[in-house]
């Protein structure tokens, strides 16, 4: 009897040595799940574990509003975001409300109308004349740096020659030398919408006899004048 007791007592101390496991077999295999505490659970429900944002998108998000760098004259349609659409408010959303302050809009012959600046004094500077209503109606640029320009690449300083190709045909102007003069007044049929104005002055030549030239209340032909260096000083856009 008792060493029936004594085989059965070493059996169960067997069992109970091969069932404990050394420090190193204990670890939690890596693909096992594992049991997350419910107190530690609960707190980081709460807590914010949104992911940063990779570098790249933060860049893309951050750079500057697209219109603020296109400087590309739609003929017909405006200068860049500058349309008929977009109020005074709207400009000043879109460029910021230092880039767009009100200046009197010089219509000729001495009379000027309400109207804004957007870029005042810098080669980016488009002059906005608004209606009764205050919205814009013209737009126009007349700076010798003007980096404004069309997808035909015609810019104040363009010859008339350029115009003219880019046009696809001739076209007519009033002659020069008065307040309107150089103003195209028919595109002709031509690739530019009405709508879309530009005005000619004289570029670097020089001459001694005015007969002949284009002066003056009258309409003249592009093709007419070849050989002079007339060269746009003012590209205007009505909205």
């Amino acid at each position: 009897m008792l060493m029936r007791t004594i085989c059965m007592f070493l059996m169960l101390f067997l069992c109970w040595a091969c069932g404990r496991q050394s420090p190193a077999s204990s670890a939690t295999p890596s693909d096992a799940p594992v049991e997350m505490d419910t107190e530690v659970g609960s707190a980081l429900d709460g807590m914010d574990l949104e992911e940063d944002e990779p570098p790249t998108r933060q860049i893309e998000e951050s750079h500057t509003n697209p219109t603020m760098g296109d400087f590309t004259i739609h003929p017909g349609l405006g200068f860049g975001a500058i349309s008929k659409q977009a109020s005074e408010d709207q400009l000043i959303i879109t460029f910021g409300k230092e880039q767009v302050s009100q200046k009197d809009f010089y219509i000729g012959e001495g009379y000027s109308e309400p109207g804004l600046v957007v870029f005042s004094g810098t080669p980016q500077e488009v002059e906005v004349l608004l209606d009764a209503n205050g919205d814009p109606s013209i737009a126009r640029v007349s700076r010798e740096d003007s980096r404004w320009q069309t997808d035909e690449g015609i810019r104040i300083g363009s010859t008339l020659r350029e115009l003219e190709q880019a046009n696809g045909r001739p076209f007519t102007f009033y002659g020069l030398d008065w307040d309107y003069g150089g103003t195209v007044s028919d595109w002709q049929g031509g690739n530019f919408p009405e709508g879309f104005g530009v005005r000619l002055g004289w570029g670097d030549q020089t001459f001694d006899d005015p007969d002949g030239m284009p002066i003056g209340d009258s309409i003249f032909s592009s093709e007419n004048f070849p050989h002079l260096d007339l060269q746009v000083v003012m590209i205007t856009q009505q909205l």
